[in-house]
């Protein structure tokens, strides 16, 4: 299944599909192993509640998964503060900070 059925179950009940997403998603629960969705659209599902797009949230995925990386350097710092447990800067910020 696709990202956006675990969304709307989850995050928008005033959605026009909500009451028959809701009802796929009880057949889902009680089928067990009949269905099935990718570490993709997990990961998707987690950023999500953070507000991050995709690609951001692969990028960012990467970068905490070293446990070395204290720090993520990019010029959107605004899509990645908040977000992490990593530092976010700009380079201008690191480049203040480290040197």
């Amino acid at each position: 299944m696709d990202t956006d059925i675990f969304v709307i179950a989850a995050l928008h009940p005033e959605d026009p599909c909500f009451a028959v997403n809701g009802r796929f998603v009880e057949l889902m629960r009680s089928r067990r192993g009949a269905f099935a969705t990718t570490i993709f659209n997990k990961l998707e599902m987690v950023r999500l509640y953070r507000r991050m797009k995709l690609g951001d949230a692969l990028v960012l995925m990467v970068a905490e998964s070293h446990p070395q990386v204290d720090t993520f350097v990019t010029w959107n710092a605004k899509h990645f503060r908040d977000k992490t447990h990593l530092s976010v800067l700009t380079p201008s910020e690191f480049l203040r900070r480290k040197t």
